[in-house]
């Protein structure tokens, strides 16, 4: 096993955890100076940049969070659990009812009664930071020590960030 390349490496190992592993994720948003709220969530994305939508209910905690601390993380395991991605960067509220109507799942209608038109808005997640640690991949250096690999976004690019 070689140590980790690219950036792009780690991004494509990433995107590979984000879409094939699990369609479940935790939202870490901060509450008040020194209190971390964590959620189970169901995303859309990621997209090509590696952007995550969430949707949600307008009276929430997590958008009261976002609003007051619009820094966020979001953590995914594989679904064998031999890998994860940590992702941290901005939060923010987005009510557009285009944007709602094509992030929405029919089977969210138990919790959203009123679907995408009532009750329900949007969470956009940008990282800036994404750390990634897969047992099965490359991304183990040799000697074998358990090191993840990060990449961080440096305006529009992303770089491994011991380059950073």
């Amino acid at each position: 096993m070689n140590a980790v390349q690219t950036a792009a490496q780690v991004l494509q190992d990433a995107r590979t955890i984000l879409t094939n592993g699990s369609d479940l994720c935790f939202l870490m948003t901060q509450h008040a100076p020194g209190r971390i709220n964590s959620r189970v969530m169901q995303p859309f994305g990621p997209d090509s940049d590696m952007v995550l939508w969430f949707g949600t209910g307008p009276d929430t905690r997590k958008v009261r969070d976002i609003r007051s601390y619009p820094h966020a993380t979001v953590g995914y395991q594989s679904a064998d659990g031999g890998a994860y991605v940590s992702m941290s960067g901005s939060a923010s509220v987005v009510d557009d009812a285009v944007q709602r109507a094509g992030l929405w799942r029919s089977d969210w209608t138990q919790f959203f009664p009123g679907g995408p038109e009532h009750g329900y808005i949007l969470l956009k997640f940008v990282p800036d930071r994404i750390e990634v640690l897969d047992l099965m991949s490359s991304f183990v250096p040799e000697p074998f020590v358990v090191q993840a690999a990060a990449v961080v976004r440096i305006d529009d690019d992303w770089v491994l960030e011991r380059d950073a």
